[in-house]
């Protein structure tokens, strides 16, 4: 189900089209700025901010931002959702939230490059996700995963000491943490400090190779006959032969 949102925004912003291509700049606003959302359909609570998908709603116009309030109790066996529309008016739906959910009214914002949504406290997309997805821009859909961020890793007091962070999972099941390290398990002259500022290369050279690693049938068939030719090597033991497979064979992937 789509969950990735590209829409026109008539304030500043790091991505616009510009001859119907996605651009990534500086904070400015231009002809043609976008702002890009993250949604979910998970665990909507009071105070989140849902991104409006179709028009007639009284919450708002079809790409504008409402506000969950809280769920209240009717005699008709569900809560009520009441919504902040983005008017400034408050509006009792008659049905809850996730009804409308199901229904494809609204869907929960979890990231976007939205300023204003990220000063409320909604996380900002980073820029190793924007700049994949502007090379890969027919993608509408990624799987979001929450961690629980360690006391050391929140930058101030006015994060809760709860406070969830989410990962964007590439559309291969690789979040950008993990392509990260499966990048350094294979270039052993990488050391990564994850809790330092090289945590930015490593998203980037991790996700650079992760982005090249597609092989061809041809390259498959090449790099199964030069398999079959080493291993036919009688000039070391079987130890030796198995160590000198696997370094020749990472360089291959490495130049790939």
């Amino acid at each position: 189900m789509k969950n990735i949102y590209v829409l026109p925004t008539d304030k500043s912003s790091r991505v616009s089209i510009k001859e119907d291509v996605l651009v990534l700049h500086r904070q400015q606003y231009r002809l043609g700025t976008q702002n890009i959302y993250i949604t979910s359909n998970e665990g909507v609570k009071d105070g989140d901010k849902l991104l409006i998908l179709r028009d007639g709603l009284l919450w708002g116009k079809k790409g504008e931002v409402c506000t969950f309030i809280k769920r209240q109790p009717s005699n008709y066996g569900f809560d009520k959702a009441v919504v902040l529309g983005s008017s400034g008016h408050t509006h009792t739906a008659e049905c809850d939230i996730e009804y409308a959910i199901d229904r494809g009214d609204v869907s929960k914002i979890c990231l976007t490059t939205d300023t204003d949504l990220i000063e409320e406290g909604i996380q900002s997309i980073p820029n190793e996700f924007l700049e994949w997805f502007l090379e890969n821009p027919s993608c509408e859909h990624v799987e979001l995963k929450q961690e629980k961020l360690h006391p050391d890793e929140v930058m101030d007091d006015s994060y809760p000491k709860d406070f969830l962070d989410y990962q964007i999972v590439f559309p291969n099941g690789e979040s950008l943490i993990d392509a990260a390290n499966e990048y350094a398990r294979y270039d052993n002259t990488k050391s990564y400090d994850f809790s330092s500022d090289t945590l930015i290369e490593a998203f980037t050279e991790g996700a650079n190779w992760q982005s090249q690693r597609m092989y061809s049938k041809e390259e498959l068939k090449n790099i199964a006959i030069w398999a079959f030719g080493f291993y036919r090597r009688n000039d070391l033991t079987d130890d030796e032969l198995e160590i000198e497979f696997n370094r020749v064979l990472n360089q291959k992937l490495l130049k790939k």
